[in-house]
């Protein structure tokens, strides 16, 4: 049995980087006034993590800026890794894993989703 664990991340899109978004949005969707993101993280595991492991994983997968956009209200756009493919970073990641000893788990993705804020 393949068990996938879901995990949200700190925010991915710095200010320098929500205000170039922002900026090309302008001229075709100016209803748009943010851009919240945060990373997201899917662990495939060979079996359910046990509380143990999903504390590691978890130590290991908190990293970059905190901010308002890990609580995103509504995800309306979710950027991964094409099917079949294995990002650099998953490939890191996982190797991190096996190496703190989280055997059960057999890959560690990443995404990052998308909220956007527009006026009303």
């Amino acid at each position: 049995m393949s068990v996938i664990t879901i995990l949200h991340g700190s925010r991915a899109l710095s200010d320098f980087r929500v205000s170039r978004l922002l900026a090309k949005f302008a001229n075709d969707f100016p209803q748009v006034t943010d851009v919240h993101s945060r990373f997201v993280h899917y662990i495939w595991s060979n079996e359910a993590l046990t509380t143990v492991e999903l504390k590691t994983v978890q130590s290991l997968l908190t990293y970059g800026e905190e901010g308002h956009d890990s609580t995103i209200k509504h995800v309306d756009l979710t950027v991964v890794p094409r099917i079949g493919t294995i990002s650099p970073w998953a490939s890191k990641a996982t190797d991190i894993a096996h190496n703190t000893g989280l055997t059960n788990i057999r890959r560690i993705e990443r995404g990052i989703e998308y909220g956007l804020v527009t006026k009303h």
